[in-house]
């Protein structure tokens, strides 16, 4: 079984076909790259994956199950999470708060302990608590959880929102661009973060265009060109690929 299965993918914006008869799978465990020149289908197969966008044709399967026509927050609670192209967090609530919002839906407390506000409710509280300071320390945020994220670098907001994205428990985690924009410290920051989440074991997709960080952090990379599957393979495999090279740069080297 396919841990993640696009079957003849197609999405259509009226006579423009953004993604066509896109199949690839993707391996449990692993962090796939999906790369491509701007505008080859990248973040709209993303959006695809999520439900953010309907599919025109073909189809997602996601652990065996069939996850097309699903909404985000269906898809969301089958395991699979992501971050976007421009950074969404709460402004007006500090680092931890947003990752304590983001876990709101693992509450177990009903209505009775909220407006009695038990012992069962406070213990839960409490464990919450402790689990956003758990994710703020994976991502490099354990000492800014009280900062606003408008108070940030913006390397450490990306974070932020992939604290966010972590925060739903996902089996799958899709990240489009996560190094776009950064600084060299930034880039270093979150190259390692993804490093450590590839560590343990979690699932990937994500969007890039910076090769340097595609080559250190992910295992498999599919190349996309006019919402097309062009190649695939490892870095090391696709970058020496003459199809790649002249998407990119014409007839130089990738």
């Amino acid at each position: 079984m396919s841990f993640l299965k696009l079957n003849n993918l197609t999405r259509r914006f009226g006579g423009l076909v953004a993604v066509n008869d896109l199949s690839f799978e993707i391996a449990e465990g692993k962090v796939t790259g999906l790369i491509g020149p701007n505008g080859s289908g990248k973040s709209t197969t993303i959006n695809l994956i999520s439900g953010v966008l309907p599919v025109t044709s073909g189809s997602v399967e996601f652990m065996g199950h069939r996850i097309t026509g699903k909404s985000p927050h269906a898809i969301s609670r089958m395991g699979i999470a992501r971050t976007y192209q421009q950074i969404r967090v709460f402004e007006s609530l500090t680092a931890l708060e947003n990752v304590q919002v983001a876990r709101a839906g693992m509450y177990r407390s009903g209505l009775a302990d909220v407006l009695l506000n038990t012992g069962k409710l406070k213990r839960e509280e409490s464990r919450e608590r402790d689990k956003a300071r758990e994710l703020l320390e994976l991502v490099g945020l354990g000492k800014k959880g009280d900062e606003m994220p408008r108070n940030l670098p913006y390397g450490f907001r990306r974070c932020l929102e992939i604290a966010r994205a972590l925060a739903l428990e996902p089996k799958l985690l899709l990240l489009d661009e996560p190094a776009a924009g950064m600084n060299r410290d930034e880039f270093m920051a979150v190259t390692d973060l993804i490093l450590r989440l590839r560590k343990t074991g979690l699932s990937v997709l994500l969007v890039e265009h910076t090769m340097e960080f595609v080559e250190t952090c992910v295992d498999h990379v599919v190349v996309l060109n006019f919402g097309q599957k062009l190649a695939e393979g490892t870095f090391h495999q696709i970058e020496q690929d003459p199809r790649v090279i002249e998407a990119y740069l014409g007839k130089e080297e990738l």
